[in-house]
């Protein structure tokens, strides 16, 4: 047997193990009945939550965009992104019979270059709407920003939410370990070799803009309160 063939029994071996192959004959699953109460009970609260909210999301997503707020407009629309493939996740695969599972070619493979770019796009992007409220109240001026000073701060937004996004893009090539797997509800899901180059550019990233993101909160906070006070007594 050659190299190639030890290769392809490795990865079906590793894929089996773990529930799904994109080949039905080798594909593990419970019996039937392929559904049970709780399983569509999951299956409606995961395309309804995920339809509200993309409906909520929408209306604030186009006021915020129309008025120049880059940072929470991809905030926003990030979101509905996300809560749609959750939507359409759990109604291709919403049950347990794995032999009639469309095997995901394509759109589950997209979903692993974006699921953890979109994550961190998503943190990114509330670091940012923190970090623009701190700077509004802490700046010293009365008139608003001019069009050259509007596009400069959209560039810098635009730099602090997609920078380590699309780093993750590019380097989920070599950290990941399969192609993908396939759950029932959830859907796509990628496996990653937990090295450090995962450690450093997928997993750490989330959590330091998240604490970034709390600490800025807490500045804006502090300054509103001492604007208020400023202002109470000067009246």
């Amino acid at each position: 047997m050659d190299s190639l063939s030890l290769n392809a029994s490795g990865y079906l071996a590793m894929t089996a193990r773990l529930g799904f192959t994109t080949t039905p004959e080798v594909r593990i699953g419970p019996g039937p009945p392929y559904t049970t109460p709780s399983l569509q009970v999951n299956l409606f609260f995961r395309v309804f939550l995920g339809v509200l909210g993309v409906a909520i999301t929408a209306t604030p997503a186009r006021l915020l965009w129309r008025s120049g707020e880059f940072a929470a407009t991809v905030f926003c629309v990030v979101s509905m992104v996300l809560n749609t493939i959750y939507v359409v996740n759990a109604l291709i695969w919403r049950d347990n019979n794995v032999a009639e599972w469309w095997a995901g070619d394509g759109w589950c493979d997209v979903q692993t270059y974006i699921y953890f770019p979109l994550n961190m796009a998503f943190h990114a992007a509330l670091f940012e709407i923190m970090r623009g409220l701190a700077a509004k109240v802490a700046l010293q001026r009365v008139t608003s920003l001019t069009p050259r000073e509007r596009r400069r701060h959209g560039l810098v937004s635009a730099a602090v939410i997609f920078a380590c996004p699309l780093l993750q893009v590019t380097l989920t090539f070599f950290v990941i370990l399969i192609r993908y797997n396939v759950s029932p509800l959830i859907g796509c899901t990628a496996f990653y070799d937990p090295d450090w180059v995962f450690l450093v550019f997928f997993v750490l990233p989330p959590v330091f803009v998240t604490i970034g993101a709390s600490a800025l909160a807490g500045e804006f906070s502090c300054l509103s309160v001492l604007c208020f006070l400023i202002r109470a007594l000067a009246d």
